[in-house]
């Protein structure tokens, strides 16, 4: 991991944004900026422009990847070529190379000739007004967590403020520890580690970042925190939310409010990401039953 402070991306963030913009019917969750800031304490992040092309690298001491496609409005199959010829000479030939998250949409600049594809986790994208209204069979289990919510507890849902930042992160050790408990294996375990430092990083940095942040209080305690940004000019980004586990029906009601929020209305579906693989997460996800699951993929040299 970097040292905290090793490296200021905020600067940078202008320059990606306008590049940024010649891929705005993307929807990933990789496509924006603070997607990059979040993960600043594990990868030194480089900005370099090949072929009139942003490409965004990410270090660490074994070597370096692409972080996500070549950005620009002309990405060529030589600007491809050459951000392997790089990573290559960086990586000294190991098998490290490779561009990630790459949307299918941007799958076929790469000659299948030349690279492979392996699929990562898909993305669950959600009907933001299918959540904000809750109607029908199909979420009928997720309307019953929010009337049971809703019906024993007075709470506000609010934006967050600075002054909010030990409490959520208080909140997030508690709601950590209860699910290290009953998940023990090392990759879990270190999930829970960085995101308590993705999490920090977010929330100390939502202003600059134009995160839309909101809490939500019980008894004027802060039970839950939630955080995202928009993708495209329809989607918006879930990036992270938390909950006090003692609450029955929280998660539901937060993410309903969310979809619900002023802030969040204008946009038409809601990437709430992956599962990073875990089956919970899977039961969870699959329950709000998403309109389309997003497809991405690693790229490497055959």
């Amino acid at each position: 991991m970097f040292p905290e402070g090793m490296h200021d991306l905020l600067s940078q963030k202008q320059l990606f944004d306008s590049y940024l913009k010649h891929q705005a019917g993307v929807q990933s969750s990789a496509f924006s900026f603070v997607n990059i800031f979040a993960w600043a304490d594990f990868f030194r992040f480089e900005f370099k422009i090949i072929g009139g092309c942003l490409c965004v690298f990410a270090h660490q001491d074994i070597g370096c990847f692409q972080y996500l496609p070549p950005l620009g409005k002309d990405v060529t199959a030589e600007v491809i070529d050459e951000c392997f010829r790089y990573m290559k000479d960086i990586n000294r030939g190991s098998g490290l190379s490779r561009v990630e998250h790459v949307p299918q949409e941007m799958r076929a600049l790469f000659d299948v000739k030349l690279y492979r594809s392996e699929a990562r986790a898909p993305e669950y994208v959600y009907d933001r007004r299918e959540i904000e209204n809750m109607k029908g069979l199909a979420l009928a289990s997720q309307r019953w967590l929010w009337n049971h919510f809703t019906k024993h507890h007075v709470y506000t849902f609010e934006p967050y403020c600075a002054d909010d930042l030990q409490e959520c992160r208080d909140l997030y050790e508690r709601w950590a520890q209860n699910r290290l408990v009953r998940h023990t294996d090392e990759t879990y375990q270190e999930m829970m580690r960085e995101n308590r430092v993705v999490h920090r990083r977010v929330l100390e940095a939502f202003r600059d970042l134009d995160v839309i942040v909101r809490v939500v209080k019980i008894n004027g305690q802060i039970a839950g925190y939630t955080a995202g940004y928009p993708v495209s000019q329809n989607t918006f980004c879930d990036l992270f939310e938390i909950t006090d586990l003692s609450f029955k029906g929280l998660p539901t009601a937060m993410f309903r409010r969310l979809c619900a929020d002023a802030d969040v209305a204008r946009y038409d579906f809601i990437n709430a990401m992956d599962d990073f693989g875990l089956p919970d997460v899977q039961r969870t996800k699959m329950s709000f039953k998403p309109r389309f699951l997003l497809p991405s993929y690693t790229v490497s040299l055959r």
